[in-house]
């Protein structure tokens, strides 16, 4: 079965289920690094905000023997477990004060999104953007969130500098960055890194400790200096996702442009397309405390 008939399958079993419950529809919604995906809308008749459930994920379960029925019972199931719409703050209404909390700042490509940024308040930095965005409990398991645009920031009254500074706060305040050896991690999985054994416990992992969108902490203050001053060392840092970046010392057995080219296969055969960050390996120096291409 083709996706785009597996989607109209799915829409119509799901409107049998809910029946006048819901009104379900699909949307298209544009995504990171220029990728349009197909979300299905399930909204509780006068309720002006639900949920976005994307079905490309679920494609790939039917691709590899799921049915369409059981697809169905679990999308219905989990919509019911979401906060109750009408409970769910909407960005476009709220005041600035009351979704303040809730910013957060992601790191995403700027030539893949050049066009969308257009529309977002963003700073360059490096190959990379820092945009912002507001994060919300869905339920006791999953978040959501939503990019603030200018227009959000038009109907707030709020310059761009004030969005930065709640977002940055923020992270300071509740995010937790995480720096894990990638030896421990490879055991855990019992899996390969493909850079040679031997040196794997050189290697960190850098996230925040909800690992969504962890490679911001590339753009929070003092990320890497203590694990720099202990390694008396520079560190290279691969982007291996917009999830989370790994780091190496700055020694002979690591070849930036070998690191590189791992780099862009992995990106190109593992990563998917939406969670892409960068083909290239910066430089943390410690001396300066910052990082460079």
């Amino acid at each position: 079965m083709e996706f785009q008939e597996f989607v109209r399958n799915i829409v119509t079993a799901v409107r049998r289920r809910v029946g006048d419950e819901m009104e379900v529809e699909i949307k298209k919604v544009p995504k990171n690094n220029g990728l349009l995906l197909h979300g299905l809308l399930m909204k509780k008749k006068g309720s002006a905000v639900t949920p976005t459930l994307y079905l490309e994920p679920y494609y790939e379960m039917y691709r590899r023997g799921a049915d369409i029925s059981s697809l169905t019972d679990y999308i219905v199931s989990f919509r019911r477990s979401c906060i109750p719409p009408e409970d769910l703050p909407v960005v476009a209404t709220q005041s600035f004060e009351g979704i303040k909390k809730g910013l957060r700042v992601r790191l995403v490509n700027y030539e893949m999104n050049r066009d969308r940024l257009t529309e977002l308040p963003h700073e360059r930095f490096l190959d990379l953007a820092v945009v912002y965005t507001y994060v919300i409990d869905i339920n006791e398991y999953t978040t959501g969130s939503a990019l603030i645009g200018y227009k959000e920031l038009s109907f707030w009254g709020v310059a761009e500098q004030e969005l930065k500074d709640a977002a940055f706060e923020n992270m300071r305040l509740y995010e937790v960055v995480t720096c894990r050896c990638l030896e421990d991690i490879m055991e855990e999985l019992d899996g390969e890194t493909g850079i040679g054994k031997g040196s794997v416990s050189d290697l960190f992992v850098f996230s925040t400790g909800e690992t969504q969108y962890g490679a911001a902490v590339m753009v929070l203050p003092g990320t890497f200096r203590d694990l720099a001053e202990k390694m008396q060392a520079d560190l290279y840092i691969m982007p291996s996702s917009i999830h989370e970046v790994i780091t190496a010392p700055v020694r002979d057995e690591y070849d930036r442009d070998y690191l590189e080219s791992m780099v862009r296969e992995i990106n190109t055969y593992e990563v998917p397309p939406a969670d892409v960050l960068s083909n290239h390996v910066y430089i943390y120096r410690r001396a300066e405390d910052r990082i460079e291409l």
